[in-house]
Protein backbone atom coordinates (compact mmCIF):
# COMPACT_ATOMS: atom_id res chain seq x y z
CA UNK A 1 0.00 0.00 0.00
CA UNK A 2 1.47 2.86 -0.87
CA UNK A 3 1.48 6.17 1.83
CA UNK A 4 -0.48 9.20 2.07
CA UNK A 5 1.05 11.76 -0.35
CA UNK A 6 3.28 13.94 2.18
CA UNK A 7 4.55 17.45 1.95
CA UNK A 8 7.86 18.89 3.77
CA UNK A 9 7.15 20.92 6.43
CA UNK A 10 5.36 24.02 5.60
CA UNK A 11 7.55 26.81 3.95
CA UNK A 12 5.44 29.77 6.36
CA UNK A 13 4.29 28.81 10.11
CA UNK A 14 0.45 29.18 10.28
CA UNK A 15 0.23 32.80 12.03
CA UNK A 16 -0.51 33.20 15.46
CA UNK A 17 -3.85 34.15 17.04
CA UNK A 18 -4.07 37.75 16.79
CA UNK A 19 -5.70 39.52 20.33
CA UNK A 20 -9.35 40.51 19.38
CA UNK A 21 -8.42 44.36 19.63
CA UNK A 22 -4.78 43.97 17.16
CA UNK A 23 -7.72 41.93 14.78
CA UNK A 24 -10.33 44.64 14.04
CA UNK A 25 -7.19 47.32 13.76
CA UNK A 26 -5.67 45.25 10.83
CA UNK A 27 -9.11 44.63 9.79
CA UNK A 28 -10.08 48.36 9.56
CA UNK A 29 -6.72 49.18 8.32
CA UNK A 30 -7.15 47.13 5.19
CA UNK A 31 -10.64 48.73 5.02
CA UNK A 32 -9.65 51.69 5.00
CA UNK A 33 -6.35 51.12 2.35
CA UNK A 34 -8.78 49.54 -0.07
CA UNK A 35 -12.14 51.02 0.17
CA UNK A 36 -10.92 53.86 -2.40
CA UNK A 37 -10.51 51.16 -5.17
CA UNK A 38 -13.97 49.81 -4.66
CA UNK A 39 -15.82 52.99 -4.31
CA UNK A 40 -18.55 52.47 -7.04
CA UNK A 41 -21.68 51.99 -5.87
CA UNK A 42 -22.02 48.66 -7.93
CA UNK A 43 -18.48 47.62 -6.25
CA UNK A 44 -19.14 49.03 -2.43
CA UNK A 45 -21.40 46.51 -1.85
CA UNK A 46 -19.43 43.27 -2.77
CA UNK A 47 -16.70 44.88 -1.10
CA UNK A 48 -19.07 45.44 2.36
CA UNK A 49 -19.78 41.92 1.98
CA UNK A 50 -16.36 40.49 1.94
CA UNK A 51 -15.19 42.40 5.05
CA UNK A 52 -18.41 41.52 7.00
CA UNK A 53 -19.14 37.95 5.96
CA UNK A 54 -15.42 36.70 6.13
CA UNK A 55 -14.45 34.92 9.55
CA UNK A 56 -11.70 36.45 12.07
CA UNK A 57 -9.67 33.51 11.19
CA UNK A 58 -9.23 35.02 7.67
CA UNK A 59 -8.67 38.70 8.87
CA UNK A 60 -5.21 37.41 10.86
CA UNK A 61 -4.04 35.47 7.52
CA UNK A 62 -4.53 38.35 4.89
CA UNK A 63 -2.56 41.52 3.70
CA UNK A 64 -3.61 43.86 1.52
CA UNK A 65 -2.53 42.13 -1.99
CA UNK A 66 -4.58 38.65 -0.53
CA UNK A 67 -7.75 40.83 -0.27
CA UNK A 68 -7.64 42.81 -3.65
CA UNK A 69 -6.77 38.83 -4.87
CA UNK A 70 -9.70 37.55 -3.07
CA UNK A 71 -12.11 40.59 -3.73
CA UNK A 72 -11.83 40.23 -7.60
CA UNK A 73 -12.00 36.22 -7.64
CA UNK A 74 -15.42 36.66 -5.66
CA UNK A 75 -16.31 38.93 -8.32
CA UNK A 76 -15.55 37.15 -11.05
CA UNK A 77 -17.94 34.27 -9.54
CA UNK A 78 -20.81 36.59 -9.50
CA UNK A 79 -20.01 37.76 -13.07
CA UNK A 80 -19.91 34.31 -13.75
CA UNK A 81 -23.46 33.59 -12.63
CA UNK A 82 -25.24 36.48 -13.72
CA UNK A 83 -24.20 35.58 -17.66
CA UNK A 84 -24.14 31.29 -16.78
CA UNK A 85 -26.74 30.91 -14.17
CA UNK A 86 -27.06 27.47 -15.24
CA UNK A 87 -23.77 26.03 -14.45
CA UNK A 88 -24.16 27.52 -11.39
CA UNK A 89 -21.53 24.42 -9.34
CA UNK A 90 -18.95 25.44 -11.85
CA UNK A 91 -15.95 27.30 -9.63
CA UNK A 92 -14.14 30.37 -10.79
CA UNK A 93 -10.08 29.55 -9.79
CA UNK A 94 -7.22 31.49 -9.88
CA UNK A 95 -3.48 31.25 -8.90
CA UNK A 96 -0.36 32.90 -8.24
CA UNK A 97 3.38 31.69 -7.93
CA UNK A 98 5.46 32.22 -5.53
CA UNK A 99 9.00 30.65 -6.68
CA UNK A 100 10.96 31.95 -3.67
CA UNK A 101 8.48 30.26 -1.10
CA UNK A 102 8.84 27.03 -3.49
CA UNK A 103 4.82 26.90 -3.87
CA UNK A 104 1.88 27.97 -5.66
CA UNK A 105 -1.34 29.35 -4.37
CA UNK A 106 -4.52 28.21 -6.09
CA UNK A 107 -7.70 30.04 -4.96
CA UNK A 108 -10.97 28.14 -5.84
CA UNK A 109 -14.52 30.39 -5.19
CA UNK A 110 -17.56 28.41 -5.47
CA UNK A 111 -20.74 27.47 -3.49
CA UNK A 112 -20.52 25.98 -0.15
CA UNK A 113 -21.35 22.11 -0.44
CA UNK A 114 -20.74 18.48 0.55
CA UNK A 115 -17.79 16.71 -1.22
CA UNK A 116 -16.36 20.48 -2.45
CA UNK A 117 -12.88 19.80 -0.36
CA UNK A 118 -12.62 15.89 -2.13
CA UNK A 119 -13.54 16.90 -5.38
CA UNK A 120 -10.72 19.56 -5.49
CA UNK A 121 -8.11 16.79 -3.90
CA UNK A 122 -9.04 14.66 -6.63
CA UNK A 123 -8.37 17.18 -9.22
CA UNK A 124 -4.71 18.36 -7.81
CA UNK A 125 -4.25 14.49 -7.17
CA UNK A 126 -4.71 13.18 -10.81
CA UNK A 127 -2.64 15.88 -12.03
CA UNK A 128 0.31 14.81 -9.82
CA UNK A 129 0.06 17.73 -7.51
CA UNK A 130 0.81 17.67 -3.68
CA UNK A 131 -1.18 20.11 -1.49
CA UNK A 132 0.60 21.54 1.11
CA UNK A 133 -1.43 23.41 3.34
CA UNK A 134 -5.51 24.21 2.73
CA UNK A 135 -7.54 27.14 3.97
CA UNK A 136 -11.26 26.59 3.80
CA UNK A 137 -13.08 30.20 4.48
CA UNK A 138 -17.06 30.37 4.46
CA UNK A 139 -18.05 33.70 3.88
CA UNK A 140 -21.79 35.24 4.92
CA UNK A 141 -23.54 34.38 1.54
CA UNK A 142 -22.40 30.95 1.41
CA UNK A 143 -19.49 31.07 -0.90
CA UNK A 144 -16.64 29.56 -0.32
CA UNK A 145 -12.96 30.68 -0.75
CA UNK A 146 -10.84 27.51 -0.65
CA UNK A 147 -6.46 28.52 -0.88
CA UNK A 148 -4.14 25.74 -1.69
CA UNK A 149 -0.78 26.36 -1.28
CA UNK A 150 0.53 23.58 -3.73
CA UNK A 151 3.96 22.06 -5.32
CA UNK A 152 4.87 19.28 -7.88
CA UNK A 153 6.48 16.14 -7.22
CA UNK A 154 9.84 18.29 -6.69
CA UNK A 155 7.98 20.30 -3.94
CA UNK A 156 8.78 23.24 -6.28
CA UNK A 157 6.22 25.67 -6.94
CA UNK A 158 4.31 24.53 -10.34
CA UNK A 159 5.44 26.16 -13.45
CA UNK A 160 3.78 24.71 -16.34
CA UNK A 161 0.72 26.62 -16.88
CA UNK A 162 -0.56 23.96 -18.83
CA UNK A 163 -0.89 21.61 -16.21
CA UNK A 164 -2.55 24.24 -13.98
CA UNK A 165 -5.20 24.61 -16.77
CA UNK A 166 -5.89 21.05 -17.28
CA UNK A 167 -5.84 20.99 -13.11
CA UNK A 168 -8.70 23.55 -13.42
CA UNK A 169 -10.71 21.79 -16.33
CA UNK A 170 -10.56 18.96 -14.08
CA UNK A 171 -11.75 20.46 -11.24
CA UNK A 172 -14.80 21.81 -13.24
CA UNK A 173 -15.68 18.31 -14.42
CA UNK A 174 -15.48 17.10 -10.83
CA UNK A 175 -17.84 19.55 -9.65
CA UNK A 176 -20.53 19.53 -12.10
CA UNK A 177 -20.38 15.82 -13.13
CA UNK A 178 -23.46 13.38 -11.27
CA UNK A 179 -21.91 10.51 -9.33
CA UNK A 180 -20.24 8.16 -11.31
CA UNK A 181 -21.99 5.44 -9.51
CA UNK A 182 -25.64 5.93 -8.31
CA UNK A 183 -25.55 4.77 -4.71
CA UNK A 184 -28.90 5.41 -2.41
CA UNK A 185 -27.81 8.26 -0.05
CA UNK A 186 -25.43 7.37 2.93
CA UNK A 187 -27.39 7.47 6.43
CA UNK A 188 -26.39 10.29 7.71
CA UNK A 189 -28.11 9.40 11.27
CA UNK A 190 -25.53 6.65 12.10
CA UNK A 191 -22.37 7.97 9.67
CA UNK A 192 -22.81 11.35 10.98
CA UNK A 193 -22.26 14.31 8.54
CA UNK A 194 -20.11 12.05 6.27
CA UNK A 195 -19.66 11.89 2.64
CA UNK A 196 -18.77 9.41 0.35
CA UNK A 197 -18.65 8.73 -3.50
CA UNK A 198 -17.31 6.17 -5.72
CA UNK A 199 -15.66 7.69 -9.24
CA UNK A 200 -15.27 4.67 -11.56
CA UNK A 201 -14.81 7.14 -14.99
CA UNK A 202 -11.78 9.71 -14.44
CA UNK A 203 -8.93 6.90 -14.00
CA UNK A 204 -8.91 4.36 -16.23
CA UNK A 205 -7.16 1.57 -13.66
CA UNK A 206 -8.53 2.88 -10.20
CA UNK A 207 -11.68 3.26 -8.09
CA UNK A 208 -11.87 6.66 -6.83
CA UNK A 209 -13.00 6.85 -3.74
CA UNK A 210 -13.65 10.57 -2.07
CA UNK A 211 -14.84 11.07 1.46
CA UNK A 212 -15.79 14.42 3.52
CA UNK A 213 -16.37 14.40 6.87
CA UNK A 214 -15.99 15.77 10.57
CA UNK A 215 -12.34 15.39 12.10
CA UNK A 216 -11.08 13.61 14.63
CA UNK A 217 -8.50 11.31 15.83
CA UNK A 218 -7.86 8.32 14.76
CA UNK A 219 -10.30 8.59 11.71
CA UNK A 220 -8.12 7.93 8.66
CA UNK A 221 -7.01 4.69 10.62
CA UNK A 222 -10.45 3.43 10.57
CA UNK A 223 -10.63 4.46 7.11
CA UNK A 224 -7.91 2.35 5.87
CA UNK A 225 -8.82 -0.68 8.20
CA UNK A 226 -12.50 -0.34 6.89
CA UNK A 227 -10.83 -0.57 3.34
CA UNK A 228 -8.86 -3.50 4.01
CA UNK A 229 -11.16 -5.20 5.69
CA UNK A 230 -13.35 -5.20 2.12
CA UNK A 231 -9.95 -6.77 1.01
CA UNK A 232 -9.55 -3.45 -1.04
CA UNK A 233 -5.40 -2.06 -1.83
CA UNK A 234 -5.27 1.28 -1.79
CA UNK A 235 -2.37 2.29 -4.39
CA UNK A 236 -2.19 6.01 -3.76
CA UNK A 237 -4.02 8.42 -1.27
CA UNK A 238 -4.35 12.35 -0.25
CA UNK A 239 -5.68 13.82 2.80
CA UNK A 240 -7.02 17.22 3.61
CA UNK A 241 -8.00 18.77 6.84
CA UNK A 242 -9.19 22.16 7.60
CA UNK A 243 -10.67 23.87 10.47
CA UNK A 244 -12.49 20.65 11.42
CA UNK A 245 -13.22 18.89 7.79
CA UNK A 246 -11.10 16.20 7.09
CA UNK A 247 -11.25 14.88 2.96
CA UNK A 248 -9.63 12.28 1.28
CA UNK A 249 -9.11 10.74 -2.58
CA UNK A 250 -8.44 7.17 -1.93
CA UNK A 251 -6.80 5.04 -5.54
CA UNK A 252 -8.45 1.58 -5.17
CA UNK A 253 -8.17 -1.52 -6.62
CA UNK A 254 -8.95 -4.97 -5.58
CA UNK A 255 -6.67 -8.11 -4.62
CA UNK A 256 -6.12 -8.76 -8.12
CA UNK A 257 -5.27 -5.36 -9.31
CA UNK A 258 -8.28 -4.49 -11.28
CA UNK A 259 -10.99 -1.63 -10.77
CA UNK A 260 -14.00 -2.21 -8.12
CA UNK A 261 -17.09 -1.50 -10.65
CA UNK A 262 -19.93 -3.54 -9.08
CA UNK A 263 -22.66 -1.60 -7.49
CA UNK A 264 -23.50 -4.00 -4.64
CA UNK A 265 -20.11 -4.28 -3.71
CA UNK A 266 -19.23 -0.38 -3.59
CA UNK A 267 -22.78 0.11 -1.45
CA UNK A 268 -21.42 -2.45 0.64
CA UNK A 269 -18.16 -0.21 1.01
CA UNK A 270 -20.06 2.81 1.78
CA UNK A 271 -22.01 1.54 4.48
CA UNK A 272 -18.53 -0.33 5.96
CA UNK A 273 -17.08 3.42 5.44
CA UNK A 274 -19.74 5.00 6.89
CA UNK A 275 -19.47 2.98 10.18
CA UNK A 276 -15.87 3.57 10.34
CA UNK A 277 -16.60 7.09 10.43
CA UNK A 278 -18.91 7.38 12.28
CA UNK A 279 -17.51 5.24 15.23
CA UNK A 280 -15.53 7.51 18.42
CA UNK A 281 -12.09 7.16 18.28
CA UNK A 282 -10.24 4.45 19.52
Amino acid sequence: MAPLLQAPPRRRATPAALPADALRRHRDQLYRLLARDWAAPDRREEFDAHFRGLPDRYWARVDAAAVRWHLELFRAFYQHLATDGARVLVPVVRWRHFPDRKLTEVAVCTWDRPGLLARVAQAFALAGINILQAQIFCRADNVMLNLFQVADRQFDFVPRERLLEETVKTLRFLATAAPAVALPELDVTAAGDAWVEFDVISSPAYTVLMIETGDRPGLLYGVFRALHGAGLLVVQALAVTEHGVAAGVFYLTDTAGGKVTDVGQLQSLRERLGRAMAAPAA
